[in-house]
């Protein structure tokens, strides 16, 4: 499954590096921008919270968009044919969701070890974000099974993105956009409530994944 699903991943041709240059790209730019549009007088603490809520912003919204690519091809075609060529029971789409989300989190450890030198204090701060990213390719895999389409997921996913932003004092949502996220009994109560939906959903895609591939060959 891997090595099908690393050529799934160079098949994207330049759609692929889309999360990359949102890591290494903008979400630097901004926080640099933290930096320069500040004088000495801001505590590195306000610049860490700032970041905090470029990251929430940025990360969780492209975490979904790997696995969302790799399923087009499985579920936009004609027919959705693909879907009947997996050859054992761990060659499916929820393996590749939780692999991607993996490797996402991978580049953006990278991230999180630059912020290290200038926080003392992100390791939370990174568990929090994968968390979160989790729970958005969670979505996208259960709205996709679901759907059987790509769209959905995408909408709903960036939907999702722009209300934690617009609405951010609402908490029952994923994203704390004026939440300092350091450890606290209620976000960590937090986190375990988000993981407990990202199952869920989980749960959800894997049932409408093996119907549709019922429903396909006939079973």
């Amino acid at each position: 499954m891997i090595a099908r699903l690393t050529l799934e991943l160079k098949n994207l041709k330049a759609a692929f590096w889309l999360p990359l240059v949102v890591l290494y790209g903008v979400l630097p730019a901004f926080v640099a921008g933290t930096f320069l549009a500040h004088d000495g007088q801001v505590l590195m603490e306000e610049r860490l919270y700032q970041t905090m809520l470029y990251v929430q912003m940025l990360v969780p919204l492209v975490s979904a968009w790997w696995p969302i690519m790799v399923y087009r091809d499985f579920l936009d075609a004609e027919g959705n044919e693909l879907l009947c060529v997996f050859r054992s029971t761990t060659d499916n789409l929820l393996l590749r969701a939780l692999v991607l989300w993996g490797y996402f989190m991978a580049y953006v450890l990278v991230v999180f070890f630059i912020f290290s030198f200038l926080w003392p204090r992100v390791a939370f701060f990174y568990f929090y974000t994968a968390v979160q990213c989790l729970m958005m390719i969670s979505l996208a895999y259960a709205l996709a099974m679901v759907s059987g389409n790509t769209f959905l997921p995408l909408m709903a996913c960036t939907l999702l993105s722009l209300a934690g932003f617009i609405f951010p004092e609402q908490h029952w949502l994923p994203f704390d956009y004026n939440v300092y996220l350091v450890y606290t009994p209620q976000l960590m109560k937090k986190l375990l409530i988000l993981l407990a939906v990202s199952a869920a959903l989980l749960g959800v895609g894997a049932l409408f994944e093996n119907r549709m591939k019922r429903w396909k060959t006939g079973g």
